[in-house]
């Protein structure tokens, strides 16, 4: 009974962060998930598990359309076990135009990242879309978005990263300056590592 009320609280949870248009068109919103989804981990989980990125897959390509209509999102929450293997157990919530689910791992390598905190994102998705839109001469062939804060020489700020294996551009998550580089690796010497990112 307590497996059933759970899954229950949870799908009430997961379809909050979309709405339904007049034709049931699923629209979703990168800041609806954001929000619930800690809500959720912060009653479920009592804040030891820490987010470590949130991805979005477009509809379409930025430089064929541009228009930002977004057709997946995921959080990514993680805690470290203790001991010497450094294991971490995930649980990722993912929503698409079709539904929500909820998918939960253990002993998964952790995260190439520095944990987030929300209230460290003052720019919104649709804000940094807006800001690559109106770059004059880098429309990228991309339909993928993430918000991370990289772990690297540099202790910077949260990025919405878009881009492909040839090409990223960073948006500051707090300010809303556009970079050619990582922050996180800036007059390092290293490159951003390109290799997870699809063609």
């Amino acid at each position: 009974m307590k497996k059933i009320l759970f899954l229950f609280a949870l799908m009430c949870l997961l379809t909050s962060c979309s709405t339904t248009t007049s034709i049931s068109l699923r629209i979703l919103s990168t800041d609806d998930c954001i929000k619930n989804d800690h809500q959720y981990m912060d009653k479920h989980y009592k804040n030891n598990y820490r987010w470590y990125e949130c991805g979005v897959l477009l509809h379409k390509f930025l430089d064929e359309d541009g228009g930002g209509a977004i057709e997946e999102i995921t959080n990514v929450f993680q805690i470290l076990t203790d001991g010497e293997s450094h294991d971490t157990n995930m649980i990722i919530f993912r929503h698409t135009l079709e539904g929500d689910s909820v998918e939960i791992y253990s002993s998964l390598w952790v995260e190439e990242d520095v944990p987030m905190y929300k209230e460290d994102v003052n720019i919104t998705f649709r804000e940094a879309i807006n800001k690559i839109k109106a770059l004059p001469n880098d429309k990228l062939h991309t339909r993928h978005v993430v918000l991370r804060k990289q772990l690297g020489p540099n202790n910077a700020r949260p990025q919405y990263i878009f881009g492909n294996n040839q090409q990223l551009i960073f948006v500051d998550a707090a300010f809303g300056d556009v970079y050619f580089e990582s922050p996180s690796f800036a007059n390092t010497g290293f490159a951003t590592w390109l290799g997870e990112w699809p063609y």
